[in-house]
């Protein structure tokens, strides 16, 4: 009987190390999205500007994959009229202040489409009501970018600008601040068009927006010619040589007799193997827009 009992107990110990350790449930994946955190918000004239950054997970960290949408809540009531706009991860509102004499406080709500949602901390601001007329300014694309004259600006005035690729989409992120009355905006590229909105800033507030002004950038100036030409004589070839043209968007020369082409160099030097005394050569810079300059012309003597 003894023997019995021991045969069962070491079948039942080889079944049950056989069988192994089941493992830890595993936790089911969040359906809350992430809240909305460090909202930002700014006056600007008779306007807020509520901004925020967000990046689309549900609160294990694992990416939002349906869709969502925000809620705007402003003293406790949903605001149903005012449009969310959008670039990347960036989101904002802009809304006229109804009242400058009581705090405004908002919150925004982030919903997904299987109605679960997450609430973010308020964020107020108690708007000030001494608002400044906006700057004027004008726009203006030279050779190397896009120039902001501020007009009849005061000394020790700061200016913040603000620029977008679209009239109605620039972001409220400031992109510039100047002290001074121009600014060259050389962050372009080649026929790109670009928006730009200036404020004054003072004691932490912002006057109203400027006009929102377009620009297309464009290069149409001619660079400036080689200098310094000059020739040597070696084998029978004539070199011509030249310094550089002192624009920096130069990307070839081309070397003309009279009015025939003899070719292009992206160096400073062209080879001429038939030539004679008394030949001119002309040499133009030719930049990236395919602007050429004035000629420096060489005579052989």
């Amino acid at each position: 009987m003894k023997i019995i009992f021991k045969v069962f107990i070491f079948l039942l110990l080889i079944i049950f190390f056989s069988c192994g350790v089941k493992g830890s449930p595993k936790i089911p994946p969040s359906k809350n999205p992430e809240p909305v955190k460090d909202i930002n918000i700014k006056q600007q004239g008779k306007r807020i500007i509520l901004y925020w950054f967000y990046n689309p997970v549900y609160d294990d960290g694992k990416p939002i994959k349906e869709h969502f949408s925000f809620i705007i809540e402003e003293n406790g009531k949903y605001l149903t009229n005012t449009k969310i706009k959008s670039i990347d991860n960036l989101h904002w509102i802009e809304k006229i202040i109804n009242n400058f004499n009581n705090e405004i406080c908002f919150r925004v709500i982030v919903k997904t489409e299987r109605e679960n949602y997450s609430v973010s901390k308020y964020k107020c601001i108690i708007p000030n009501k001494n608002i400044l007329d906006p700057p004027e300014y004008l726009l203006k694309v030279n050779n190397e970018g896009i120039l902001i004259k501020v007009k009849n600006l005061k000394s020790g005035k700061v200016i913040n600008i603000y620029k977008g690729k679209k009239k109605s989409l620039i972001p409220p992120i400031v992109y510039k601040t100047i002290k001074k009355n121009t600014f060259l905006d050389n962050d372009v590229k080649m026929n790109n068009s670009y928006c730009y909105y200036l404020t004054y800033l003072e004691d932490d507030i912002e006057s109203a927006p400027s006009e929102v002004k377009c620009i297309l950038y464009e290069d149409k100036f001619s660079p400036k010619p080689p200098k310094d030409i000059d020739y040597v004589i070696y084998k029978g070839s004539l070199f011509l040589i030249w310094s550089e043209s002192p624009s920096n968007d130069v990307i070839y020369y081309e070397v003309k007799k009279g009015k025939k082409l003899l070719g292009i160099s992206t160096e400073y030097f062209f080879q001429i193997n038939k030539w004679k005394k008394g030949d001119v050569f002309f040499i133009y810079a030719v930049d990236k827009a395919g602007n050429k300059s004035i000629p420096a012309y060489l005579r052989v003597e």
